[in-house]
């Protein structure tokens, strides 16, 4: 006896050859013969047959059955009836009955194909090899439909075929269908049947209300004539054209467009989905049920009618400016009447023309999606109100665009419209959120967006999804706060920064009153740190929030916040932006932590009693802060309330001193009466001086018996006064201590006999701040760098092992190092207001140090390179030349290095004024220097790293070197020779090595831009070995559009995308050793709006999530003109405005 489990193995072995043999000879079946007469005269009679198998949209195949086909199908049905008789009952519903059809089948098809006999659907009805009942509905129909007859001979002979048993439900789903049934034949002249019999076939699956959308995409002209990619595409042609012709410009009568259709899309994903397995099968219907809705197909037909009726109009005034028989057109309107008559005309609502692409990228995109993804889309459209249909469809397009741009998104979306669903599915949708949505797909923009931000958070955040989705029902449900459109797309930053959800609902709903806009985690956490109510917690916020600078001088304080009073005078400085104590503190501070020593405390003073109670009761409070704040408290109180409650004494003194001058004054006048003189002219206006000491007197007199008071107004203002005062005074007080605490630490950490006190004061604390928070071995380097040179004031490290190499290498290949290690080499210029000023190198530590300060690039302390300005000062391959006047006013700098060849490398001109001429001097110094060296000028090659690790190469800038200059080689050859004979002199004079180095150089020059043969044949000759970055240096760089166009198109776009976001420098707008912003901004707008579009945005800082948001004037206008070069006139002139 067999164990059961061969016996299982065996006959599953049985079914999986019985599948295998249907499917290699049997795989035309079921389906319905397309033909079933002969033709006559033809030498062979194969009978044409549709095969119904669905595996894919396109499997619909049809067959040629002949002889052959009829051989192997009969020896199969042998196999399976004699071989596999238990196998078979598990592949089809009845074994014996579907052997029965089959057997009737092949002999119809026997018939025919060999001896030439026809057959139809009656032969089958009348053999009773289909069940009676079946039989007899069938021929009910063929009579009371007649136009549903080629659909039923079909559907007999599919029934014949199939592997079920004869399905009596599929005729009462015709007859009750019929209407629809017939409609769908007449779509497709070529195949009639094929929709028709796909549609009965996934009927199961298919939503009754899905059918009726179907039949009118597919048979309403307006849908199957719009375009979906850009409905209006013809429209705005024949504008276009119609303007031209006005103008009597030759023009060409636009052409249909040949797009693809919505009503072809709409069939192709039906046939596409009909393919699918029936579990995926029911979502995907169930999807197209939800994105195909009676009301958007409303808004579509409603649409193209307008489009329609705008084309023939605009035609119509076409043909009447179109010139005949060789006369011009005699137009009886004005061109402004006609301008205004046109746009009149072509005005449709854009909003609809989006929802039409959007739903034509939703059929598209919704192939793509798994069973889980699309359930999700039913559970959020299900849920969303019918009159905004429109937006749901928008909204599913943008959200599903947004997927591409990081790898993790799809699944951090899935998370969140989960939970976004389910409350839209159990609460609905509130105002806030719907005006939200509108502005977000209304402004074009990927980030700003409740799912989409809030997805972007989740890498590293477990359950966060679930925090701001909470949030989102309290404040937008529960609450019903009206929420702008900005704040809300932030809610995921209020659930990062705190769980307290009343505290984040209470702030969000004194922000609703604030002008809208978005917030960071990190802006929220530095708030709520240091406010202590909602009030100061929204005012910090919206500082921190305009002022991105007080972000990280807000982090850098918050170890003082122990101090629950100077944690208040922090929250208040922030809040009204005044950072000037604060950064000095900060500094201080920063320098105690890195170097691991403890923060002082802040101190307060002991004050006498009693001194306080000269003022009123409503002052001692203040004063009393005061007291602890300074230790010179009253000398403090008398000058800010001094005036308002003067003290006796001072009164008595005042006092007697006017009743002295007085009386001084009547013994003159006494004594003048005595010698009868006349009086002096000057003595005329004394009587008025003392009426007014008389005057001033009797006030004074009055005061000192009257008790001294002011109105309640006053008096806020005298305590708001003391507040002031008393927190300048504990902020000075604490800076001071700092400072003291950061010398003595210092002091001690480097053993220094003195401490240099200019070091703790601005700028060079924040550079200390920097240098100690930099990493090992840079910080060692920094440190170094400023306090072994902290006596001379100059860099000690050319003795340095790696930079004696350097420097021996370079002098064994004939390089001079003197003028380079020197500073003899000068260059004087002139300002534009005439004042002298002189280039050269610079041995000043500071100088080094403040490379990027005085220039506010991102060498500047506090920015992420400063740590090379530390490699500029120890590595002698590195030179920094600065320009100054007599008073030792900077003008420019600009740093120079050397390449392993020895040559002279210049990088980019950094000046207050263009007009100060500093990058022409810099130009002659460096031909100066080249000259003095025994070198060459060179824009490319490699700079080492020599005794610091690490350093930031922005790449060389372009210069006339010795060759390239007015008395150069290139210059006297341009002078001489002509553009074809240019390139074989130049390679016989200097060499193929020594120009391919120089390509990017020589290309560029203005002498090469002249000679347009030449470049060609440049680009010809070393094209194939430029590197991508040199390809796109010299693209954007030369005028030659046909050069610049063949360039850039050899690049792929991530490559461009990925330099410009390498090499930008958003404190100088430039793209370092590539071109300024404008200029490759310019240029790749001329080459490829889009690509500039990209590009312009990966230029920009992280932080910046929008285009309207961007404060860069440069990237601004050039998003502006990339817009209208794409048809952007809106989103152009929104940039333009602010």
């Amino acid at each position: 006896m067999q164990p059961l489990e061969n016996k299982r193995t065996k006959i599953q072995s049985g079914i999986a050859r019985a599948r295998l043999l249907l499917k290699r000879d049997l795989a035309w079946l079921p389906g319905y013969p397309m033909r079933m007469t002969k033709i006559e005269g033809a030498p062979e009679n194969p009978c044409p047959w549709q095969s119904n198998s669905m595996t894919s949209e396109n499997d619909s195949t049809s067959w040629s059955i002949d002889g052959e086909h009829l051989r192997r199908a009969q020896m199969t049905v042998t196999k399976l009836r004699h071989r596999f008789p238990r196998a078979l009952p598990k592949i089809v519903d009845d074994a014996d009955d579907w052997l029965r059809r089959i057997d009737f089948l092949l002999g119809l098809l026997k018939g025919f194909v060999h001896h030439g006999q026809t057959f139809g659907s009656d032969d089958v009805l009348q053999s009773g090899v289909l069940p009676a009942r079946w039989t007899n509905l069938a021929g009910r129909m063929k009579s009371t439909h007649p136009q549903l007859a080629s659909l039923l001979d079909a559907v007999t002979f599919q029934t014949l075929s199939d592997q079920r048993n004869c399905d009596l439900e599929s005729l009462v789903w015709i007859e009750l269908h019929a209407a629809e049934l017939t409609l769908l034949s007449s779509v497709n002249r070529e195949q009639p049947l094929q929709l028709p019999i796909r549609i009965l076939t996934v009927r199961e699956n298919l939503p009754s209300e899905l059918l009726n959308v179907l039949v009118r995409c597919l048979t309403d002209p307006l849908i199957c004539t719009c375009l979906w990619k850009r409905p209006d595409a013809r429209l705005r042609q024949l504008c276009e054209t119609t303007l031209k012709a006005a103008k009597q410009v030759e023009f060409v009568f636009p052409k249909d467009s040949s797009e693809e259709s919505l009503a072809h899309l709409v069939t192709t994903t039906f046939l596409e989905v009909c393919a699918d397995r029936p579990k995926q099968q029911r979502d995907r219907f169930g999807l197209l049920n939800q994105l195909l809705t009676p009301e958007l197909v409303d808004v579509v037909a409603e649409t193209q009618a307008k489009v329609v009726a705008s084309e023939e109009e605009l035609s119509k005034l076409l043909r009447r400016l179109q010139p005949r028989h060789g006369q011009d057109p005699q137009p009886d309107f004005s061109y402004r009447d006609l301008k205004r008559k046109v746009a009149a005309t072509s005005e449709i609502d854009r909003v609809r023309i989006t929802t039409i692409t959007a739903l034509g990228n939703c059929l598209q995109l919704q192939k793509t999606f798994s069973s889980t993804e699309s359930r999700l889309w039913i559970d959020f459209l299900t849920g969303f109100p019918t009159d905004h249909v429109a937006l749901s469809i928008r909204l599913i397009a943008k959200w599903c665009h947004s997927w591409n741009y990081k790898a993790d998104h799809r699944r951090n979306f899935i998370r969140v419209i989960k939970l976004v669903s389910a409350l839209i599915q159990r609460r609905g949708i509130p105002q806030s959120m719907l005006k939200h949505w509108y502005h977000h797909v209304d402004e074009k923009r990927a980030y700003n967006e409740f799912v989409v931000d809030t997805a972007d958070e989740l890498a590293d955040q477990p359950k966060l999804e679930i925090r701001t989705v909470c949030l989102l029902e309290k404040v937008a449900y529960d609450l019903q706060m009206d929420i702008g459109s900005e704040l809300i797309s932030s809610l995921v930053e209020f659930a990062q920064a705190t769980d307290n959800d009343d505290l984040s609902c209470s702030l969000i709903e004194h922000l609703t009153g604030k002008p809208d806009t978005t917030y960071t985690a990190i802006e929220l956490r530095l708030a709520y740190h240091f406010g202590d109510s909602v009030e100061v917690i929204s005012d910090v916020l919206l500082s921190l929030d305009n002022h991105s600078d007080l972000t990280e001088l807000a982090t850098q304080l918050k170890p003082l916040s122990d101090d629950q009073d100077l944690k208040r005078i922090i929250a208040r400085r922030l809040a009204d932006n005044d950072g000037k104590v604060l950064s000095r503190i900060a500094a201080t501070t920063s320098i105690l932590r890195n170097l691991k020593q403890p923060i002082p405390k802040c101190e307060r003073f002991d004050q006498a009693a009693g001194w306080v109670n000269r003022y009123p009761s409503e002052f001692h409070s203040a004063l009393e802060s005061l007291g602890q704040a300074a230790d010179d408290a009253p000398r403090i109180a008398e000058s800010v309330l001094g005036k308002a409650f003067p003290s006796p004494e001072k009164l008595n003194q005042q006092i007697e001193a006017l009743e002295s001058k007085l009386a001084e004054n009547a013994a003159k006048r006494n004594g003048t009466a005595q010698r009868d003189q006349p009086a002096e002219p000057a003595d005329t206006a004394q009587p008025i001086n003392e009426d007014r000491m008389r005057g001033r007197l009797a006030n004074l007199r009055r005061r000192r018996m009257q008790v001294a008071s002011v109105s309640t107004a006053r008096c806020k203002k005298l305590i708001e006064k003391l507040r002031k005062r008393t927190e300048l005074e504990l902020l000075q007080q604490y800076a001071a201590t700092s400072r003291s605490h950061a010398a003595a630490a210092m002091q001690r950490r480097f053993s220094l006999k003195t401490f240099p006190d200019e070091w703790l004061s601005p700028p060079f604390d924040r550079v200390l701040r920097e240098i100690n928070g930099l990493d090992n071995p840079m910080q060692d380097l920094g440190i170094r760098l400023l306090f072994e040179t902290s006596e001379r004031t100059t860099r000690n490290f050319d003795e340095e092992p790696r930079n004696v190499v350097f420097r021996q290498r370079m002098e064994a290949t004939g390089v001079r190092m003197e003028p380079w290690l020197s500073d003899q080499v000068r260059q004087s210029a002139t300002t534009a207001d005439g004042f002298p000023y002189q280039l050269a190198f610079t041995r000043d530590v500071i100088d080094f140090l403040l490379m990027g300060f005085h220039f506010d690039t991102c060498l500047s302390p506090d920015s992420f390179n400063f740590f090379s300005t530390v490699a500029n000062a120890v590595d002698l391959n590195k030179r920094v030349v600065y320009a100054k006047t007599d008073t030792g006013k900077v003008i420019g700098r600009c740093l120079f290095a050397l390449n392993d060849s020895g040559e002279v490398l210049t990088y980019y001109r950094y000046s207050h004024n263009p007009r100060d001429g500093f990058a022409e001097a810099v130009d002659q110094f460096a031909e100066q220097l080249a000259s003095q060296m025994q070198t060459s000028i060179a824009t490319g090659g490699k700079v080492s790293k020599l005794v610091a690790k690490d350093w930031y190469d922005d790449g060389p800038w372009q210069t006339n070197s010795n060759w390239l200059g007015d008395d150069g080689l290139l210059a006297r050859l341009t002078k001489d020779g002509g553009d074809a004979s240019l390139l074989p002199v130049l390679l016989e004079e200097v060499g193929r090595d020594f120009l391919k180095r120089r390509v990017t150089e020589l290309a560029t020059n203005t002498r090469v831009r002249e000679k347009p043969q030449f470049l060609q044949s440049l680009l010809d000759e070393f094209e194939n070995e430029l590197s991508v970055r040199h390809k796109f240096t010299i693209g954007v760089n030369v005028d030659s559009i046909a050069i610049s166009h063949r360039l850039l198109s050899q690049l792929r776009w991530s490559e461009i995308v990925g330099l410009v976001n390498r090499h930008q420098c958003n404190e100088c707008d430039v793209f370092h050793g590539i071109a300024e912003y404008s200029r490759v901004f310019r240029v790749l707008s001329d080459f490829h709006p889009t690509l500039a579009l990209r590009a312009i945005r990966a230029s920009r800082p992280s932080f910046i999530k929008d285009d309207t948001s961007d404060p860069n004037r440069t990237r601004r206008s050039a998003l502006a003109h990339v817009h209208r070069l794409l048809g952007r006139e809106h989103l152009a002139a929104k940039l333009s405005a602010k």
